[in-house]
């Protein structure tokens, strides 16, 4: 069947609701390697997102694939329910890599995609805090699915399904190139930290009850460094500022490393860079380097142990799947193998450098 032929029936029987086209007519691609995508006539592009982030080791990284392919002669499929050696280790290895960069100890439980593991931490924030409302960055993206939507701050992907009643709070998020209060780094001591903190200094602020140190919120959703908003590093200290008044008023840090966890910033997860420890990391995207949707997150024992969040809280029926953590396990051995942290940092002044 030619290309011509493919695109006429993908024009007629293929959803658009997930679909961009970055040109027209758009290409198909038959295989990949690397850091390359080849299309049906062989013609080799350069992919310099890596699938939003999902492939930090490479398409068709042959360690990755054999895992998988042994995972899938052995044991390939098996309910959720069911334990594997590798969902244990696998589990083990990210609560340990937490627990020595933080020293937090929690668990760790698993999803399929990004918007789900959100919606599954949106459960321990509301279990845990009985609060349904959350604060979220300008220019943030969590996800989708109807619960990752409320704290996504484009309008677009709410204008069509009516009154998002748990919609976030939306706090401009620290950007001192384009800053949104129009102030200059080196004067401004941190303005956009100070303007958080003013929303907690009176009830008239609209956020919580200084007196009885209520706030109406129960999580601040972050990307330590946002991704979909246009890649933007926040200045180093200002979690570091806002973080004691989250604490003071019990308000949950939420650590999205969907897209810049495992080493995509130089360290294992980005909120590193910060100084400052979070409630519950979520993850997804390179987990498996892109050859399974397994997402997940962890959280701190005190949200997630058995007694408060106990069997049956949330459930797929995929969460988990051999082959996923299989991959996982696989991505994590491969993490351990060289020092990472070392290599992007100086990957990183290389690319500067030339830009």
């Amino acid at each position: 069947m030619t290309e011509k032929e493919l695109l006429e029936l993908e024009s007629k029987y293929c959803s658009f609701g997930d679909t961009v086209h970055y040109l027209n007519p758009p290409k198909i691609f038959a295989r990949s390697e690397g850091s390359y995508l080849y299309d049906l006539e062989g013609k080799e592009y350069l992919d310099l997102q890596m699938w939003y982030s999902a492939c930090n080791f490479g398409y068709n990284n042959r360690k990755i694939n054999d895992a998988i392919k042994n995972q899938m002669d052995t044991l390939g499929q098996l309910a959720s329910q069911f334990l594997t050696k590798e969902k244990i280790l696998l589990s083990y290895k990210i609560a340990k890599s937490v627990e020595d960069r933080f020293g937090l100890k929690g668990r760790v439980h698993f999803n399929v995609g990004g918007s789900q593991a959100i919606e599954d931490s949106l459960k321990i924030v509301r279990n845990y805090t009985k609060k349904n409302l959350n604060f979220a960055f300008m220019g943030g993206y969590h996800g989708r699915t109807i619960g990752a939507t409320n704290i996504t701050s484009s309008y677009r992907y709410r204008e069509r399904y009516g009154h998002f009643s748990d919609r976030a709070f939306f706090v401009p998020y620290p950007y001192c190139f384009r800053c949104p209060y129009g102030k200059e780094k080196e004067t401004c001591d941190l303005y956009c930290a100070k303007e958080f903190e003013k929303l907690f200094e009176s009830e008239y602020y609209t956020v919580c009850n200084p007196k009885t140190k209520n706030c109406e919120f129960g999580a601040f959703y972050i990307e330590p460094i946002q991704g979909t908003g246009g890649y933007i590093i926040p200045p180093k200290d200002y979690f570091k500022r806002i973080k004691p008044v989250l604490d003071e008023y019990k308000v949950l840090l939420v650590s999205d490393e969907i897209q810049m966890g495992f080493y995509r910033t130089g360290k294992l997860w980005s909120i590193e860079h910060f100084g400052v420890k979070p409630d519950i990391i979520v993850f997804g995207k390179s987990l498996t380097n892109g050859m399974n949707p397994l997402s997940g997150l962890w959280a701190r024992e005190e949200l997630i142990n058995p007694d408060i969040f106990p069997p049956g809280s949330t459930h797929s029926t995929f969460s988990s799947n051999p082959i996923g953590v299989r991959a996982g396990l696989e991505v994590f051995n491969l993490i351990e193998e060289k020092d990472y942290e070392k290599i992007v940092e100086e990957k990183g002044k290389k690319f500067l450098e030339l830009l």
